[in-house]
């Protein structure tokens, strides 16, 4: 945790894959392509309490170019100043665009982890 707050202090830069299954206590439910899925908060929780912004970067192969072209946005969320309102706020919106990239170009998106491995109480299993 030191080496984050580090960084975040030195205005460096932190990378992070909100796209993968956590276990309940480091995440929270949110929708990803209609079904809750459990999505880390760190990256949200860093970014709330540090105010920095956080951005989406993807990268796409062009078929005809034979090349890589990489994308880089802010994410913008409704803030509320209530921390922990603005955690699940920011968590949403960069699963969104998660979604919005993959609903382009399912194809390039690498569907080999079980992204929906921990459900909420009560719910069947996925697979």
């Amino acid at each position: 945790m030191r080496k984050f707050i580090k960084a975040i202090r030195e205005n460096k830069i932190l990378a992070f894959l909100v796209d993968q299954n956590t276990i309940r206590e480091r995440g929270i439910f949110v929708d990803f392509f209609n079904l809750p899925a459990i999505t880390v908060t760190f990256p949200a929780k860093l970014a709330v309490k540090h105010n920095k912004p956080v951005v989406f970067a993807y990268s796409i192969f062009d078929e005809k170019d034979k090349t890589y072209k990489c994308y880089v946005s802010q994410i913008e969320y409704e803030k509320t100043k209530k921390e922990y309102d603005d955690i699940c706020a920011l968590t949403k919106a960069y699963t969104k665009k998660i979604e919005e990239i993959v609903r382009k170009h399912p194809e390039q998106y690498l569907w080999t982890h079980k992204r929906w491995k921990t459900r909420p109480e009560g719910e069947p299993p996925v697979y």
